[in-house]
């Protein structure tokens, strides 16, 4: 029995490669797609496009293989009486089916194995890591392409039969499943009907295992429902397997067709459910669009602390900064490697950071709940990116949930800032942080206030909360000191309390920050030796002993300025911060319309309505002793207050900074490589320089003259990826 098997196989292998159009259809017709697609992928100048671009090929190769291989060749041999003569041996179906599948196969792998050697050696794509996955991947989704054409072949009844059935299911295979273009350029709606077809496992597949260098046991979603496939085109074709041209099916047979697609139905109404496909889908094109190769060239480069390049270039490779080389020095020989950007009269600076920022606050106030503050975080990481800013840190935010939308941003699966986190703030019962639940549900209050003020009298209790936000992944821990002043008090935390935070976090090499309001608070915040303070001092002058304290402990200080400026314009009417052009294009205009009626008849408190000058208050002056000393300076906005817009504060906190005198390069500084060593991450932000991540800014003008120039923002690219500023706002849910 096992002879004739093999017997079979053996005579389909020597038949198919006497064939010339078998070899034209499985290793010449293949190098067209190949050649095409990789000049017109331009797949030279980025590892991940060549990837995409060979997953492309692979994919394109499986399809023509099973349909229009099996499926045409099948019914050519029952048209020309040979299945009738293989019927007189006498053999079953079985062998016969057999042979054809796996005769299929055999032919198509070495031209997988053929269209990876010219990827690697045409395009220079590296060889892939796990050769085991890709060559179980593919085995398994020929043979079910391969099982639904033998369904092909056993439900027509002529060649013109075939080839209307193969071109119904070959097209929208081709063009609705990702393997021609990313699905992530399609219309939602298109993207639902994705999920429905084979094919779209198939190049998926492909695309995670060449790109992300997923095993076979991260796929066996998409391998399950493939080899599902090929057995139940094996059985069908079995039952429905007719030997002489004469024998005749009925219309109806054609359903069997769904019968090999019905894994895939199944796959679809899960994926509807549980949605992990788009994920895999959206992760395998930010990887693309993120391994490029670009050339900046002639650029200005601000790089942090390190001196200013006047005609530079930047090179770009897979996500990160290859090179910097200033003008008149050596550049790479093959520059056909790269995409390139013209930098002539602009500047490249470092992306920017904001380390104090709230994202679950809309700073839109419009004296009702709007539709568009439902998914305010995910608005305000895009509308930070818009802005150029590709880093923050939220200081007072839902845990579980913001957790769970930087993993989002982590993995690729959606554009937005950089997330880094300090989970709740750490106030005392009463303290500042629990004013804002008062007036809130008592469902809605339980859930939501131990996610963002972590109020303890117990220093035991604090102390195990710091171990489990630890065991969670935040990056830092904020503690609260202040007590409030005229008009406004808080109950102040218990400094047993600070101390066992601060052990805690100690333990987990966690840096803490503190929200201080007064001079004591600042020394109580000193004393424990914490790495930054926020908002510093608004009312009180900051002494120079302390000034010196700061200085020699690295204490970083963070005046958050802009907020003051916002509750300010609020109080005298001033609706000029909606006329921010940076606001105007990342809220919507009918927000921006409430809050400008809002404003123009909101009645300020007394206190309010006395609202300082703020270039002549104290925490300005503060700021200018600060720097004077030396103390090291970072930028943060307290964004998601009323006014402090998420992104544009960023640029109104330095163009305050500027109005008070500090210079603008220390401006930069401050909200690039401090920022980014407060957050733990100037080992890959905060500078341009070779190994750091290709998160960066190209502004129109020089930021040194006129800080206003941060708001011209020519591009943005964050690891790599150059950003479609105008699509930000456009992703689809998740």
């Amino acid at each position: 029995m096992i002879g004739i098997y093999l017997g079979l196989l053996k005579t389909q292998m020597q038949l198919a490669f006497r064939e010339r159009i078998v070899i034209f259809f499985n290793y010449i017709f293949p190098l067209v797609f190949f050649f095409m697609f990789g000049e017109l992928m331009d797949v030279r100048k980025g590892t991940g496009a060549a990837q995409y671009m060979l997953s492309t090929v692979l994919s394109i190769g499986i399809l023509g293989n099973g349909l229009f291989g099996i499926g045409m060749r099948a019914v050519q041999d029952r048209q020309q009486g040979i299945l009738k003569r293989l019927h007189l041996a006498p053999i079953s179906a079985a062998p016969v089916l057999f042979a054809t599948l796996v005769s299929g196969l055999l032919v198509y792998l070495p031209s997988a194995l053929m269209t990876v050697g010219l990827a690697h050696w045409v395009y220079n794509m590296p060889l892939p890591a796990n050769w085991g996955s890709l060559f179980l991947f593919l085995s398994v989704a020929s043979l079910a392409f391969r099982g639904l054409g033998l369904i092909i072949a056993s439900v027509v009844n002529t060649m013109n039969e075939a080839q209307i059935l193969i071109q119904i299911l070959y097209f929208p295979m081709m063009f609705l499943s990702g393997t021609t273009f990313p699905l992530n350029v399609l219309p939602e709606w298109l993207r639902v009907v994705s999920r429905f077809i084979p094919a779209t496992y198939m190049t998926s597949g492909l695309q995670s295992i060449l790109q992300n260098g997923e095993s076979a046991m991260a796929n066996l979603g998409a391998i399950a429902a493939l080899a599902a496939a090929a057995a139940i085109g094996f059985v069908i074709s079995y039952q429905l397997f007719r030997w002489d041209k004469e024998d005749r099916v009925t219309g109806k047979a054609k359903v069997w067709v769904m019968a090999v697609i019905a894994p895939f139905l199944v796959m679809g109404i899960w994926q509807s459910y549980r949605g992990s496909e788009a994920v895999r889908q959206a992760v395998n094109y930010r990887e693309m669009m993120r391994d490029r190769n670009w050339l900046i060239r002639d650029v200005r480069v601000f790089s942090g602390g390190d001196p200013v390049l006047d005609r530079a270039s930047v090179f770009v490779r897979n996500g990160r900064i290859e090179g910097v080389v200033a003008e008149g020095g050596q550049l790479p020989t093959d520059l056909s490697q790269f995409i390139i950007v013209e930098g002539a009269g602009k500047t490249l600076m470092p992306g920017l950071i904001d380390v104090h920022t709230h994202l679950g606050g809309p700073p839109v106030v419009t004296g009702g709940m709007e539709e568009e503050f439902t998914d305010w975080p995910r608005t305000a990481l895009n509308a930070y990116l818009y802005s150029g800013v590709i880093a923050v840190k939220s200081v007072g935010d839902a845990t579980d949930d913001l957790l769970k939308l930087r993993e989002k941003i982590r993995a690729g699966e959606m554009l937005g800032a950089e997330v880094f986190m300090t989970g709740p703030l750490f106030t005392a019962p009463g303290g500042h942080g629990t004013e804002y639940f008062k007036n809130f549900p008592e469902m809605v209050r339980q859930r939501l206030e131990p996610q963002m003020a972590a109020a303890y009298s117990n220093p035991a209790e604090a102390a195990a909360r710091v171990d489990t936000l630890a065991g969670q992944g935040i990056d830092g821990i904020k503690v609260v000191l202040e007590a409030g002043g005229r008009g406004t008090l808080f109950e102040r935390l218990d400094l047993r309390v600070f101390d066992a935070v601060a052990e805690a976090a100690g333990r987990h090499r966690l840096p803490i920050v503190v929200h201080t309001g007064d001079l004591q608070d600042i020394r109580d915040a000193i004393a424990r030796k914490v790495a930054g303070l926020e908002h510093g001092a608004v009312r009180d002058l900051i002494p120079p002993d302390i000034i010196q304290q700061l200085s020699s402990l690295s204490i970083r200080y963070d005046p958050t300025l802009v907020v003051l400026d916002s509750f300010f314009k609020i109080a005298r009417h001033d609706t000029s911060i909606l006329d921010d052009p940076l606001a105007r294009q990342t809220i919507s205009g009918k927000l921006i319309a409430k809050m400008r009626t809002w404003m123009q008849t909101y009645q300020p408190t007394e206190q309010e309505g006395q609202a300082p000058d703020l270039l002549r208050m104290r925490a300005v002056e503060n700021l200018r002793n600060l720097h004077a000393a030396g103390v090291t300076l970072v930028l943060g906005t307290d964004a998601g207050n009323a006014g402090t817009f998420h992104g544009p504060g960023v640029h109104r906190e330095m163009e305050i900074w500027k109005n008070a005198g500090i210079p603008a390069a220390d401006i930069l500084k401050a909200v690039t490589l401090n920022n980014a060593q407060l957050l733990g991450a100037a080992d890959r932000l905060g500078r341009i320089a070779p190994g750091y991540d290709a998160s960066f800014v190209i502004l129109e003008g020089n930021p040194l003259e006129d800080i206003a120039v941060t708001r011209r923002i020519s591009d943005v690219f964050f690891k790599g990826e150059r950003i479609r500023r105008s699509d930000l706002f456009k992703q689809p849910s998740s």
